[in-house]
């Protein structure tokens, strides 16, 4: 549906296409299409939904070489996808936005695309795991995404993770996630954090 704007608009630098609903914007889709479809040399910022975690995948995996800012709402990560071991680093893209309600390969599918940006200066995260046996908190954050980010300056999340809880387990409270976030960051500023267990 959206692989003609970026022909018929070639001068395109700027691109958002989200609602409030599928109903009002369909997402994007990529599978089983031509690495050509929705590609473009000048286009710097997009904003879109994707069905899948692998559309957002292929857009960066050569599509749009230019692009400094990605924001991706979408509908479900899973396991199985090889997409993010066959990418390259992503130089140019400086801020990335990711939202996603249903996340059951976090550490499969997120944590080896973030790897790829090392040149970003601003990450936003709403994610909900499913599925994991830990919570995330910032000594993970730190060790797996943020020690690969040098140029990070602006790190926005809330990460919801749901995992089975009985009542012999200890709950983490937000201060006890913080200071474990605290422990591993040079910069404390930008530290956001929400803990909630279901």
């Amino acid at each position: 549906m959206y692989a003609n704007i970026l022909i018929v608009f070639g001068n395109l630098t700027h691109l958002s296409i989200v609602g409030l609903s599928m109903s009002h914007y369909p997402a994007l889709t990529l599978h089983d299409v031509p690495p050509t479809t929705f590609s473009s040399s000048i286009l710097t910022k997009l904003c879109i939904t994707t069905n899948v975690f692998d559309d957002c995948l292929r857009l960066l995996n050569g599509r749009l070489k230019q692009l400094t800012t990605l924001v991706v709402i979408t509908y479900g990560i899973y396991a199985g996808s090889t997409i993010v071991q066959n990418m390259k680093d992503l130089p140019n893209l400086k801020c990335f936005s990711l939202t996603c309600d249903f996340i059951d390969a976090c550490d499969a599918q997120i944590v080896p695309l973030l790897r790829h940006m090392s040149y970003l200066e601003e990450f936003t995260v709403y994610l909900s795991i499913e599925n994991r046996d830990t919570f995330v908190d910032g000594t993970h954050l730190h060790n797996e995404i943020l020690i690969h980010m040098p140029q990070l300056h602006s790190f926005v999340f809330y990460i919801r993770t749901d995992i089975g809880t009985t009542d012999s387990m200890r709950k983490l409270s937000n201060n006890d996630i913080q200071q474990t976030f605290k422990k591993n960051q040079k910069s404390k500023s930008w530290l956001h954090d929400i803990l909630s267990y279901f």
